[in-house]
């Protein structure tokens, strides 16, 4: 994964920014007050948003995913876990990914025969459907690649359903090891 999709997947932002922040903080006599610092954290997010979006090469999944840092970053019940964050970098339990990776020959889904990266597993795979029409029932939309963290971040229980919903089938992969 690279450094600047751990970043924002964590709501960290990369240490240069944070400490640009500081230096103008230090700089203002109104430092201390709340208002200033928060001016200052919006400020540090603008720059990181446009970092994010002007690396066209790096991290393409997770920009997919997540295309506004700020968004994000102000989600408050945001909360990760080892196969959420599998998922939303790219770098897990894929065919695609353990393919790149050498630990397997071949990235064809075992279930169904197609093509396998997060986008299939979680939005196209048929052995999923079931799962992700549940899902989809429980949130009241579709849920694919566009739309899934803006689904995430509208409330703290579309995060839990989501969420489970895709620790539930890495779990059955890694259990299944279907991995070719």
């Amino acid at each position: 994964m690279s450094t600047m999709a751990a970043q924002v997947i964590a709501g960290i932002p990369p240490v240069t920014l944070l400490i640009e922040e500081r230096l103008r903080l230090y700089s203002r006599d109104d430092a201390k007050l709340r208002t200033t610092r928060l001016l200052e954290r919006s400020t540090t997010l603008e720059k990181w948003q446009h970092v994010w979006s002007d690396h066209s090469e790096t991290a393409m999944w997770s920009k997919t995913l997540i295309p506004d840092v700020r968004q994000w970053v102000s989600c408050k019940h945001r909360r990760l876990d080892f196969y959420l964050t599998q998922f939303l970098s790219g770098h897990g339990y894929f065919g695609d990914y353990t393919k790149r990776m050498g630990i397997t020959e071949g990235s064809i889904c075992g279930y169904c025969g197609e093509e396998d990266s997060p986008e299939h597993t979680i939005f196209v795979c048929q052995r999923w459907a079931a799962w992700r029409s549940n899902t989809e029932s429980v949130i009241g939309a579709e849920v694919n690649s566009r739309s899934i963290t803006i689904l995430m971040m509208k409330s703290k229980e579309n995060w839990n359903t989501i969420q489970r919903f895709v620790r539930n089938v890495m779990n059955a992969k890694r259990r299944d090891d279907i991995l070719h």
